[in-house]
């Protein structure tokens, strides 16, 4: 029921200091660690360097040398149902799926003849736009304004942190399955709405969810609060090429992290909006959480996905009868099985309360985590879109940041119903999919690695770095840019410590030196007094400008 046999491991030949070398950092200093890291000087022994998991430099669409990976992305689908994945007239070339029907119980023979059927230029072709793109495009974050309307607060008694608040976003269209979470969940909600720039359209959005909001007040359990997220127009004539391939695309990182600094609960739980808490999972699951969750500790709680013709089930025992007669599995185990199959669903069924199991993280997992929110790092609002959006983020939360994964076994799940595939969806996948919007989030996602690679390898050859940690909030491009600000810091500090040195080397120096003149009965000429003085004056003067250069930096 859950998918089969596992995928065979690729082999794992080290870590590829190219990805490090490419990623652009300026600075001697992290010039020399990607050096270092593209000479060979990392080891190959952590899965977040392993060619197996990164595929060989081809990135999760399958490009490169990783065969498991192109396998396991090219049964990547929507959240739309258990849909067929590419037939046989798919050459893979935008996503580099293997060719005919494809199951995830193929061993590795079969997946290589399916490989052998796509066209031989066909990831070349992708690889090659990939490139264009990384030089062409520019990745960033646009400004926009987030709101959070006093109407559309929750009306909470006290200003309590303590809880699990649900942290997920949403389009006006899917504000019903809004309305549906938050008559099963009784804990908080915090979920951004994203509002159309046109003025006559998010006139017509905020009355939408104004009424959705009222309407939905006496049915719901949970203390329901919204943010609203709208992005400027742009500017008639003034189109930068660059960037408007991405101004079309559903901000889904931008609004989860909006979402996400609107929570206050200790705990949060990072959820997309298509998905319902089973009956009781508020309270149990924050006495779990309470009792299990370490420092960068994440729990992962089971997704189920149930077939559009059956009950939506609501607990463990109604989710066996539904495995039992094909109505449910674990999401999306068919076609993208290394989505959620370290949550081991088959140990998940047989576990009883009490007996929680930490399961290793795996390239592409991408499970419903709740965990401190104060840990909890920014999305990559970069991704845009669908693609990899959540697989970047929580392979951030495991490489950069050290999480670790623990399933849930109270008995609680989330559940999602088969549901029609979205906009984005259908210009990333499926047979009217974009070449080049597949090439873009294949550019975005090979640059959003490199640079953790950088940071992993400067934190652990310069441990001292290691206090980034403490900066969770942030998105990927600007931790580098902390990490470059730290070390200049560091640099300042430590050119103020060697002129404070040297000064009090001076002075022990004149202090001998004159303990001897006495000792000897000599007087020092007026010419090496005059030399002492000026040496002095000029360090002291050096140290004087070393600190008056480095207040600025430190208040920055």
């Amino acid at each position: 029921h859950f998918g089969g046999r596992p995928h065979p491991e690729a082999t794992k030949p080290g870590f590829s200091g190219a990805a490090v070398a490419g990623a652009g950092v300026a600075g001697l200093a992290l010039g020399g660690l990607a050096g270092y890291a593209a000479g060979g000087g990392f080891s190959s022994d952590s899965p977040r360097h392993d060619s197996g998991y990164h595929g060989g430099g081809g990135g999760a669409y399958g490009g490169g040398s990783g065969h498991h990976e192109a396998y396991a992305y090219g049964g990547l689908r929507a959240g739309a149902g258990r849909d067929d994945p590419p037939d046989a007239d798919d050459d893979g070339s935008a996503t580099g799926t293997l060719a005919g029907p494809h199951r995830a119980d193929m061993t590795r023979p079969e997946v290589e003849r399916c490989k052998r059927q796509l066209p031989k230029d066909s990831v070349s072709k992708k690889r090659k736009l990939v490139s264009q793109f990384r030089k062409e495009l520019d990745f960033i974050t646009f400004d926009a304004h987030a709101w959070a309307p006093e109407n559309l607060q929750a009306r909470c008694i006290d200003n309590d942190t303590n809880g699990i608040t649900i942290v997920t976003q949403c389009s006006v269209d899917r504000l019903p399955r809004l309305a549906v979470m938050a008559e099963c969940w009784s804990g908080k909600i915090s979920c951004a709405v994203c509002v159309p720039s046109e003025p006559d359209a998010a006139a017509t959005a905020v009355s939408a969810i104004e009424q959705m909001y009222l309407d939905t007040a006496d049915k719901r359990a949970a203390e329901l609060s919204l943010v609203l997220y709208q992005e400027p127009l742009d500017i008639a004539g003034e189109v930068n090429e660059r960037t408007s391939w991405a101004r079309e695309l559903y901000p889904i990182n931008a609004l989860r992290n909006a979402a996400l600094r609107a929570a206050t609960t200790e705990y949060v739980w990072l959820l997309d909006i298509d998905f319902v808490p089973s009956t009781g999972a508020s309270q149990a699951l924050l006495e779990l959480a309470e009792a299990e969750l370490g420092a960068h500790e994440a729990l992962v709680v089971p997704a189920l996905e149930v077939s559009a013709d059956a009950k939506m089930p609501a607990t463990k025992a109604e989710v066996q009868q539904l495995l039992k007669f094909g109505k449910a599995e674990g999401f999306h185990v068919s076609r993208y099985p290394k989505g959620h199959r370290a949550t081991n669903f088959e140990r998940w069924l047989q576990a009883g309360t009490g007996e929680e199991y930490m399961v290793e993280y795996e390239m592409g997992f991408e499970p419903y985590v709740i965990c401190r929110r104060v840990e909890v790092p920014q999305y990559d609002a970069r991704f845009r879109g669908y693609g990899l959006n959540k697989v970047v983020h929580l392979l951030r939360m495991a490489t950069v940041f050290d999480f670790k994964f623990k399933v849930a076994t109270t008995g609680h799940f989330v559940a999602a119903m088969e549901h029609e595939a979205s906009v984005d969806y259908l210009k990333t996948y499926g047979p009217a999919r974009d070449p080049l919007q597949v090439a873009r989030i294949q550019a975005l996602f090979d640059m959003a690695r490199e640079e953790m690679d950088v940071e992993i390898a400067m934190t652990a050859h310069m441990p001292e770095l290691s206090m980034i940690t403490s900066c969770p909030n942030l998105s990927a491009s600007a931790t580098r840019d902390v990490i470059v600000v730290r070390l200049a810091i560091m640099v300042s500090l430590i050119r103020h410590a060697v002129c404070f040195v040297l000064v009090a080397a001076m002075e022990v120096s004149r202090v001998q030196s004159e303990r001897w003149l006495r000792r000897h009965h000599v007087r020092p000429s007026s010419f090496a007094k005059a030399i002492l003085d000026c040496q002095d004056d000029s360090l002291i003067a050096d140290t004087r400008e070393s600190q008056h250069q480095l207040q600025p930096v430190l208040r920055g």
